[in-house]
């Protein structure tokens, strides 16, 4: 009993040296308090706590105690706030620091492998090329407060990242459904895309982003062409001016036009005007009827106008339809402002064509029908 106990009062000494030993310490600051902290950052990672370590180099971190993240739900926050474990020197050079946490996040959430089925599926990306090495360099100049990057970069950080942006005064977002058309109270399963409108119009550079298969027959597609089993229809993001592209529609292909005006702020805005001249502004291969049409690859797009820890809209279900879809991305607005543009095909003596070739407005833009009647919109100018 004696030797026992002799041996036993010994151990809180062991435990004492070996706390002293581990070659670790706590920083008290946090990244938070270092950084310029998006609050994309602090969902995945909290505050954030370094942790120096002798048993690392300058290039080498061990992160815990992270929140989590899925490409669907977006970030699901930690219980705590997480730890950075990196060396002595990296814990002292803020840039080195910041180069780190920033790799760190791109391999958590943006990294290619993180996009869920349907994005891979229709080859989408970021609406702005970020890759890996571009995203580190851009990230790593925000964190540390140096302006870094080009305005468009700019805008996509603080879209992505949650930074809280100022909505348009000058313009809006239109999400829109197309339909044909039919007897009684029903309604044609219709077709989704959206456009940005300057308040009152802007007849050259308001446009409209459409998703869609090119179709070149006056025709409908019948029945076995839809499901596109010889992969001949690829569908495409393409933009086209708002004013020709409402033209079309219910001057040549007999469609009436729903539309419903939403803010967009103006990093969205930046977003969305420099891809316009893409061409197309996206290809996402094969047209498939029930996750690659329209509505899929429409409201991907309009997903990635919004912070990486929201949970993606698109998705879900047998297929993507065209009103459930628009109903979907209204659920980020109150108060949209509704808007109907009616057909005249049969009124002008045409014969309706499904070509979805786009016509110029007559007699010119500015002048058309469909500019004057958005024109007296109450709530749009």
């Amino acid at each position: 009993m004696s030797r026992w106990w002799a041996d036993y009062r010994f151990l809180p000494w062991v435990w004492l040296i070996g706390v002293v030993a581990t070659p670790t310490s706590s920083v008290s600051q946090t990244l938070a308090e270092r950084f310029d902290w998006p609050p994309v950052f602090e969902a995945l990672y909290g505050k954030g706590r370094i942790v120096v370590s002798d048993q690392l180099t300058g290039s080498e971190t061990r992160v815990s105690g992270t929140g989590s993240f899925h490409p669907r739900s977006g970030i699901t926050p930690g219980l705590r706030d997480a730890k950075f474990k990196v060396s002595a020197g990296a814990a002292n050079d803020r840039r080195a620091l910041a180069a780190l946490i920033a790799a760190d996040f791109y391999d958590r959430t943006l990294a290619p492998q993180n996009r869920i089925f349907f994005e891979k599926r229709l080859l989408l990306e970021e609406l702005i090329p970020m890759d890996r090495e571009r995203f580190v360099q851009l990230a790593t100049d925000r964190l540390i407060g140096v302006p870094g990057g080009s305005a468009v970069e700019s805008a996509w950080w603080n879209v992505r990242m949650g930074v809280t942006g100022q909505y348009s005064r000058s313009h809006q977002l239109a999400l829109i459904n197309l339909h044909i058309p039919v007897d009684g109270d029903r309604e044609s399963l219709g077709h989704f895309c959206f456009a940005i409108r300057r308040r009152g119009g802007d007849s050259e550079r308001d446009t409209t982003f459409d998703f869609r298969a090119p179709w070149y027959e006056d025709r409908r597609p019948r029945f076995t062409e839809a499901p596109n089993v010889h992969n001949k229809l690829k569908i495409s993001a393409v933009s086209s001016n708002f004013y020709d592209w409402l033209y079309t529609q219910t001057e040549y292909r007999n469609c009436y036009v729903k539309l419903f005006f939403v803010p967009i702020t103006t990093d969205q805005l930046t977003i969305l005007q420099t891809i316009r001249d893409r061409d197309p502004v996206h290809f996402a291969g094969n047209f498939r009827v029930g996750h690659k049409n329209c509505a899929s690859l429409g409201l991907l797009f309009l997903d990635r106008l919004y912070p990486i820890s929201e949970p993606i809209l698109a998705g879900g279900g047998i297929a993507d339809k065209p009103v459930p879809t628009r109903e979907k991305a209204l659920s980020r607005f109150p108060d949209p402002i509704p808007a109907r543009l009616e057909t005249v095909t049969e009124l002008r003596g045409r014969t309706q064509t499904s070509k979805s070739k786009i016509h110029r407005a007559l007699p010119s833009r500015g002048s058309s029908d469909v500019f004057r009647q958005l024109r007296a919109v109450p709530g749009i100018n």
